[in-house]
């Protein structure tokens, strides 16, 4: 992730390191429980570090962890982020949302199957595809309501993109599909 000019990696032995954008120069390197999640900027001078279990705040100059958090669950997939919240998809069948500025849970909903892949965001409107091909609709601030689109039946494999009035997802059978963002209704599917 590109931070304020700093390059946060995160690598396969358990380290955040920073590197000066412009000049590749190691500046910091912290010992972090990580997935394969990029690091999520919070704003002033803080990054977010997931890991299977805990979230991680730690101060962009030095890397020094400021918090802990315990996670909504394992996040396979980039935190996605609207309007002071943090959706995070999880391999759980969870969909969180968490406030950015404290990481408190704002609310969680279940799904039918695990979600590897992060939601799609139109306005305040998410919808998040599961493994097993269901398609569904989350709307609401405080209390959620969830619309299931689509019956599961497929595996799905793709991040799901809106395109318009369309909800665009990859399947693990090489095709690409198109379903409708109102109704759910397959409106076309392309083999790929």
């Amino acid at each position: 992730a590109l931070v304020e000019g700093q390059i946060i990696a995160l690598s396969r032995q358990g380290q955040a390191i920073s590197l000066d954008a412009e000049t590749g120069a190691i500046r910091w390197r912290r010992a972090v429980p990580s997935t394969r999640v990029p690091a999520h900027p919070l704003g002033d001078g803080r990054i977010l570090i997931s890991s299977h279990d805990s979230l991680y705040v730690l101060r962009l100059s030095d890397g020094r962890i400021l918090q802990r958090h315990r996670a909504p669950g394992t996040i396979f997939a980039p935190w996605v982020e609207h309007d002071g919240l943090l959706f995070a998809a999880t391999g759980d069948s969870v969909i969180a949302a968490l406030e950015k500025g404290t990481l408190e849970e704002r609310w969680r909903v279940r799904l039918d199957a695990p979600l590897l892949t992060a939601p799609a965001l139109a306005g305040d409107t998410i919808f998040g595809v599961t493994r097993v091909g269901s398609v569904f609709r989350i709307t609401g601030d405080r209390t959620p309501e969830i619309t299931r689109l689509r019956e599961p039946g497929w595996a799905a494999t793709g991040t799901p993109t809106l395109v318009g009035a369309w909800i665009g997802v990859g399947g693990a059978d090489g095709a690409l599909r198109a379903f409708s963002a109102s109704d759910g209704h397959e409106c076309w599917r392309a083999a790929l």
